[in-house]
């Protein structure tokens, strides 16, 4: 057991600390020390981004399962099969692993316990040096996998698609593994977990900001089914249907991430007529609690606190990912391309955000006799932009208008976007409200340049 708990606590230490697992803290330095510490300051510096096969042991989003092989007084061999959700970068194209880390720990002279790493983790480069070190994954460790992760069934279709649509957006894999049950036979089980992995990597993959929309069910006596829009960041007004399958059990309902090909030929009609239906209507769904409007109301004026409290609980939407908060504090025009615009702003607003330098920061309120705008500063990446927000009052509260897309302007693309964004806006108000959001951006405009200069 003592050995478990120090092989347990290698995995999960900072790393600042690996070191006197490798044999750091030894009166004697193992003989390959110099090996050992080159590979493991490449791989665990700050920002360093640890390839295979280091990253199966440090990776975050990596599930592990440590099963011991081999135990004795004065060694151990463990065998650590890692479900990767990323993959192997040494292989094209990258798609979920599940594979194996063989570690040795041996105890010293001076009692303490060592851990000697497969030759292919002191490669500086990370990469394979002999494939014979790789561990091997029998088949009798799937049971293994099965009981360390076992399933929780849930009481309806309901509260199944509810903890499905939680388990997408959660950190940690393990949320979405625990829906699943796994089949007996163990390539088929290895199989699941490969397609759970994928299924969640398509919402957690670096630079990724995507989530699951409940768009249709259609339910049986022991199967269900649900459509769901993927909404992706980068195309975020694109429809993208993804169809999923719930099974009832003995014990309740689970996910069923690999239906068979007679239970998707099934339900392929009514999945082809969702489909076709949706394609029409789905942003109808994504926007049911956002204000539409006929016209842009200018009066009564948003209070400039109001205005305020309104973008920054857009923008705290907006740092959360809450893709549904942030829809619920904005409006939008009754207009054909109102949505698709909406969408796109959002979606570009999400991105940004995981780029985030800081926190976005309200630089200042800019009101006249029609409007009220928020001004406001983000860094991400190194760089600096300052976008202006326009406010309008609707009979449920202050809305943020999103489908307008203003900035400071830099060049002159950006000043002929800017001017295309306002002038959009002349079939929904008066000329002279136009000409006044004109006036109220030029003064956004000359503040963000004062600002660059100080």
């Amino acid at each position: 057991m003592a050995i478990i708990l120090e092989l347990r606590t290698f995995l999960a230490v900072p790393m600042r600390q690996v070191m006197g697992f490798l044999g750091g803290l030894g009166t004697t330095l193992p003989a390959d020390w110099a090996a050992r510490l080159k590979a493991a300051d490449q791989v665990l510096a700050p920002g360093a981004n640890a390839g295979q096969p280091w990253r199966r042991l440090i990776a975050p989003e990596v599930v592990r399962l440590t099963v011991p092989e081999e135990l004795s007084q004065k060694s151990a061999l463990f065998n650590i099969v890692c479900l990767d959700p990323a993959g192997d970068d040494r292989k094209t194209p990258q798609a979920p692993s599940f594979e194996g880390v063989r570690l040795e720990l041996v105890k010293t002279s001076d009692g303490l316990w060592q851990i000697n790493l497969p030759g292919n983790f002191l490669n500086s480069l990370g990469e394979t040096v002999a494939a014979k070190e790789e561990a091997v994954i029998p088949d009798t460790f799937m049971e293994k996998w099965g009981a360390a992760y076992p399933p929780v069934p849930q009481a309806s279709t309901a509260i199944a698609r509810q903890a499905f649509i939680a388990a997408l957006g959660d950190g940690d894999m393990r949320a979405l593994l625990g829906l699943v049950k796994l089949p007996a036979e163990p390539v088929a089980a290895v199989k699941t977990c490969l397609e759970v992995a994928r299924i969640w990597w398509l919402f957690h993959a670096p630079g990724v900001v995507s989530q699951a929309m409940l768009l249709e069910t259609k339910a049986g006596e022991t199967t269900s089914v649900a459509m769901f829009q993927l909404f992706d960041a980068r195309e975020a007004d694109r429809f993208q249907p993804q169809t999923y399958y719930f099974e009832k059990t003995a014990t309740g309902w689970l996910w069923n991430p690999s239906p068979g090909s007679t239970l998707c030929e099934e339900f392929r009609p009514w999945e082809q007529a969702e489909s076709t239906q949706w394609a029409a209507k789905w942003q109808e769904a994504f926007f049911v609690e956002s204000v539409l409007l006929e016209k842009i109301p200018n009066t009564p004026l948003v209070a400039e606190e109001e205005a305020r409290k309104s973008v920054q609980a857009w923008l705290t939407a907006i740092h959360q990912t809450d893709l549904p908060a942030a829809l619920r504090h904005t409006a939008r025009l009754e207009d054909a391309a109102s949505g698709s615009l909406t969408l796109r702003n959002l979606g570009y607003e999400l991105a940004s955000s995981r780029q985030n330098d800081s926190a976005t920061e309200i630089t200042g309120i800019y009101q006249g006799k029609f409007w009220t705008l928020v001004g406001a500063k983000t860094q991400h990446s190194g760089k600096t932009t300052y976008p202006l927000y326009p406010v309008v009052q609707t009979p449920d509260g202050a809305r943020l208008l999103a489908e307008v897309d203003l900035f400071a302007a830099g060049n002159r693309g950006r000043e002929f976007l800017n001017r295309a964004a306002i002038q959009r806006l002349a079939d929904y108000t008066s000329a002279e409200a136009i000409t006044e959001l004109s006036e109220l951006y030029s003064r956004f405009q000359e503040a963000t340049s004062d600002r660059k200069k100080h």
